[in-house]
């Protein structure tokens, strides 16, 4: 992640997520090219669970548009819940710590699935769960699962909001 470890302390008590939220433009919201209006991810993991317990936020101010204060604010909220996916879920820190029913690790190779079409290749989710839920959500039962392309992740492919998952 973009974190920095420090000496640890008596912590917050009560808390089960510490998210540290900045703003500021560095190489990290280049890295796609330029495009990233905000960054997200994982910082440390709880040691009996390895559950995100410290994540951090970073938004990037050259790209955040401040044209439309209204548009711009829904956008915001959208962006801001996108980049906390990826420290409570969906990032590649993650996936080979997801769990089955039966709090067993499931361990990557039984969680991501790459395929291939042409030149494209997508990564799907494909735990039982998502792969249901996608299939009933698309109306299409041979999905291997959740596209999320190229081991990046499932919500950089999805709109949030009221576009989420267009419907089938």
């Amino acid at each position: 992640g973009d974190c920095t470890q420090v000496e640890g302390g008596d912590g917050v008590p009560g808390a089960d997520l510490i998210l540290y939220v900045s703003a500021a433009d560095h190489e990290a919201c280049a890295a796609t090219g330029g495009n990233s209006a905000a960054i997200g991810g994982p910082c440390n993991l709880e040691d009996n669970t390895n559950r995100p317990n410290a994540g951090f936020l970073n938004l990037c101010p050259e790209r955040l548009s401040t044209a439309d204060r209204e548009a711009d604010w829904g956008h915001l909220v959208q962006l801001i819940a996108h980049e906390l996916m990826h420290v409570l879920a969906f990032s590649d820190a993650l996936y080979a710590y997801y769990v089955d029913a039966d709090g067993n690790v499931r361990g990557e190779d039984n969680v991501l699935r790459a395929s291939s079409s042409g030149e494209n290749t997508d990564t799907h989710i494909i735990t039982e769960n998502v792969k249901k839920h996608a299939q009933d959500h698309y109306g299409c039962y041979a999905t291997l699962g959740l596209v999320g392309g190229e081991l990046t992740i499932v919500a950089h492919t999805l709109e949030l909001g009221g576009a989420s998952l267009k419907p089938k």
